[in-house]
């Protein structure tokens, strides 16, 4: 805790007066008396070699001070003096990790309030950054103890995290395809789909690679290679959807295929090929290809129905969003589209929408299939297991309470939520909520909610329902989220705030809490917190509406007074009362006692 108040007390943003930045390769430019008034982009070089220099002031009272940049192959001067490399520049070439690297400035540069000369020698695969694509990296001046909360924001890890969201989604979509596929016997159209994911996969799995292991250079070749299978395969998906296949498709498949290989081969040299000057402009505009076959495609189409129609639209889309990605890239425009703490290229955000409606696509046969209802009981309970194990994992240390959680889904996966999570002030907050609907669109939904909720930047009730409420808000398609937050402090006390979820009970009687508008209804929704002290004798029950909303074969509901009455209870115990009177919807019951 001292060093995060000493982190938050003190100026640590170093004052970055100036960038400058070139290609090519030069020492002299490490030296900080070098006349770099001339240097500006040249638009036209493919160069793999480039520097970057700053006018930095270091800030007052800094302690232990470390250069802090998102990384690549690099060598780093502070006033000319070599204070760090990472990975190895040709010709002695050793390949890096992606990231966040920090190096440590020599103390007698260190001086508060001098301004210092860093210069940044960096090298990149051919073809990777030419034409704009590459950019000065951001560049702090912090204390070294600060490194892990720098690393976490950076913009390298904010894309793994986005990387690993898509591969998450892509796996899924496989697992549903495997049990279609046993349903529904071999066919094409699975095998174009299994090729598709499976490309997307590994392509996101490359990229998570390179974060972990040195494979910064490689991760470009890698994933380079598997876009050429990755793409040709979404133009055949295209017709395959479509229902219609022209004949000039496969002379754009191979054009396409023609313009994109001298690209992804020049990365195989150290520096770029004289050739790389005359296919790189080419490279940029055929990125267009696949989005332009896909519009002819569907303009030769007849069919109507979901997958003729949506699914080669929406793939259609995506396939935009790599050309356009290229374009903008070759502007010297910024692509990187922030998604709560995680971040993502203009391409992958395409891809990632095509992979949600291809997942929905996929679930909509599924439900269509009787047949396939015994294949995805094994994989249910599968996705029940990570549900539940989402959900409960290891219980939290509670100091001053005992919480005692219940959970019953009414279908093999569910859309009640609850969650036990220390807080950094030593108290524990508390959620229980339900998602409207029922089944994997819900639990989905669920897993959403809970990542949001695991990155959330406060613990205050209510700022932490708002910060629920933006994530969600717009994408639940006329669903919402009931849900309600208690923050268990000191001596009992406590804090809770509520979005349109059943209220607490307590000693028999709802507790008093401001009403609030469900989650995921209207994004400037705000939430209000009420204090509430509870007594050593007394029992906080937080429930979900499958207990009250319970019917018996007569087709009466559970209901609000036999669930007051029963509420002082043990929560295995509520919960078996609701199930018993017949549970038709899920069943989450959380009790909290205080023990101070």
């Amino acid at each position: 805790m001292k060093y995060l108040f000493l982190i938050v007390a003190l100026p640590v943003l170093a004052q970055v007066e100036s960038v400058k930045f070139r290609y090519g390769d030069d020492l002299r430019w490490a030296d900080p008396n070098f006349d770099d008034s001339g240097w500006v982009r040249d638009s036209d070089s493919v160069d793999t070699r480039s520097w970057a220099r700053y006018k930095v002031r270091v800030p007052d009272r800094l302690l232990d001070p470390v250069i802090g940049i998102d990384s690549s192959n690099m060598e780093v001067y502070v006033e000319g003096r070599l204070i760090g490399r990472h990975g190895e520049l040709p010709p002695e070439f050793e390949d890096s990790t992606l990231g966040y690297s920090t190096f440590g400035i020599p103390a007698d540069l260190a001086t508060p309030g001098r301004v210092l000369t860093v210069a940044i020698r960096m090298w990149d695969p051919p073809g990777s950054r030419f034409r704009g694509w590459i950019r000065p990296h951001e560049l702090s001046i912090h204390f070294r103890v600060e490194t892990p909360l720098r690393e976490r924001e950076s913009t390298e890890i904010r894309m793994m995290r986005g990387y690993l969201w898509s591969a998450v989604l892509m796996m899924l979509v496989l697992i549903l395809l495997g049990v279609a596929g046993r349903a529904a016997g071999k066919s094409r159209e699975l095998l174009l789909v299994a090729v598709f994911c499976t490309t997307y996969l590994l392509w996101n799995l490359v990229w998570v690679a390179g974060y972990l292991l040195p494979w910064a250079s490689a991760v470009y070749i890698l994933t380079g290679l598997v876009s050429f299978i990755f793409l040709l395969t979404a133009m055949e998906l295209i017709a395959v959807f479509a229902g219609v296949r022209p004949r000039w498709l496969r002379f754009a498949q191979f054009l396409y295929m023609l313009t994109s290989f001298p690209h992804y081969f020049a990365a195989l040299y150290q520096d770029s090929p004289l050739w790389l000057g005359f296919a790189a402009p080419i490279y940029i505009w055929s990125g267009l290809m696949p989005m332009l076959s896909g519009v002819g495609v569907m303009l030769a189409q007849r069919t109507s129905g979901f997958t003729p129609r949506i699914l080669p639209l929406v793939l259609t889309v995506s396939l935009g969003c790599v050309g356009l990605g290229r374009l903008l890239r070759s502007a010297g425009v910024s692509t990187f589209v922030h998604i709560g703490d995680s971040g993502l290229p203009l391409a992958l955000v395409g891809h990632l929408f095509f992979g949600v409606a291809l997942l929905f696509g996929m679930l909509s046969r599924l439900k269509r299939s009787g047949a396939v209802a015994l294949q995805l009981q094994g994989q249910m309970s599968a996705a029940r297991s990570v549900h539940e194990m989402l959900l409960k994992g290891k219980q939290p240390a509670t100091p001053g309470y005992v919480i005692d959680p219940v959970y019953q889904s009414a279908e093999d996966v569910g859309g009640d939520l609850f969650k036990i999570l220390p807080t950094p002030e030593g108290e524990t907050l508390l959620l229980v909520g339900d998602v409207s609907g029922k089944g994997l669109k819900a639990a989905m939904l669920v897993s959403v909610i809970v990542g949001a909720l695991l990155n959330r930047r406060s613990s205050d009730p209510a700022e932490v329902l708002e910060e629920l409420n933006r994530a969600i808000a717009g994408q639940l398609e006329g669903g919402f989220v009931t849900c309600c937050a208690v923050l268990l402090g000191q001596d009992g006390q406590m804090r809770i705030a509520n979005a349109g979820h059943l209220a607490p009970y307590c000693g028999g009687v709802e507790v008093e809490v401001p009403a609030g508008l469900p989650l995921g209804v209207i994004l400037e929704a705000s939430y209000v917190s009420a204090s509430f002290q509870l007594k050593l004798e007394d029992q906080l029950t937080l429930l979900s509406d499958g207990v009250v909303e319970a019917e018996n074969v007569r087709r009466e509901l559970f209901g609000f007074e036999r669930t007051r009455a029963i509420s002082g209870k043990p929560a295995a115990e509520i919960a078996e009362a609701a199930k018993a009177w017949g549970q038709n919807d899920d069943i989450t019951v959380v009790t909290v006692r205080s023990v101070i």
